[in-house]
């Protein structure tokens, strides 16, 4: 089984129209799930909203209930680099946990929770292969680096620069933030469970203009960033049946 998180609805309209819808359920009232066959793969989906907190405890719920044997993250992402470009797609290689400091309690770095790593890494196989499926598909100008993590959304460049400042001045200028995966590939390392990042950079902290195009931004990306995803599956299906 694959699971496929996204952030909102739109996140995932792309593979409930394209999969064979088997079963659906309520993780609660706000939060349903769709089970069936994309790509010639088990997959099933649902969406977390805009909380760490929320996204952990629905990421926990399909892990246990489902066991996938990878998480796919998609939906969108904000940055602080003026080298990336409003509608350019972004790979996460790292994620760490921008607002949680343990370190009075524990021996631990900041953004740890005890007992789980400082960040979270991709594996780079996965990051690889949709590196050469864009390449050959969509061609759509495409990033990757860390991506950090908060329960807030920054919408002022000060506080997102403070925040690498103070806290992840050694890590890569490739920044990208949101406030979802956090909690998702913090389900995953619980359940030692692989995943993989890839959203559309939607919003330069602090633009206004861009700001109010970022919804736009965000739905027009998801049919391509759909179809790299189900593009990779069939890779998946490819790689299992050589081995």
């Amino acid at each position: 089984m694959i699971l496929i998180i996204g952030t909102t609805p739109d996140d995932i309209i792309y593979y409930k129209n394209r999969m064979r819808i088997k079963e659906q359920g309520l993780i609660s009232a706000n939060y349903p799930y769709y089970v069936g066959r994309l790509a010639n793969k088990d997959v099933c989906l649902t969406y977390t909203g805009y909380s760490n907190i929320a996204s952990g405890v629905i990421a926990g719920y399909m892990i246990e209930k489902f066991s996938p044997y990878i998480v796919i993250i998609t939906g969108a992402a904000s940055t602080i680099n003026l080298k990336a470009k409003q509608s350019d797609l972004f790979i996460a290689e790292k994620i760490y946990l921008g607002d949680v400091d343990l370190t009075s309690l524990a021996d631990v770095r900041y953004g740890q929770i005890e007992n789980l790593p400082p960040f979270y890494s991709s594996d780079e196989d996965y990051i690889r292969m949709i590196e050469t499926i864009n390449s050959k598909t969509e061609n759509r100008h495409l990033l990757r680096g860390p991506l950090i993590s908060t329960n807030v959304f920054f919408n002022e460049e000060k506080k997102a620069e403070k925040v690498l400042k103070d806290q992840f001045g050694n890590i890569e200028s490739m920044t990208a933030f949101d406030t979802e995966a956090g909690g998702i590939v913090t389900a995953c390392g619980i359940y030692s469970v692989p995943w993989l990042l890839l959203k559309v950079i939607n919003y330069h902290v602090g633009d206004e203009m861009e700001f109010i195009s970022s919804p736009r931004i965000s739905v027009e990306a998801q049919p391509q960033i759909g179809y790299i995803i189900e593009t990779l599956l069939l890779e998946l299906v490819h790689s299992f049946n050589n081995i």
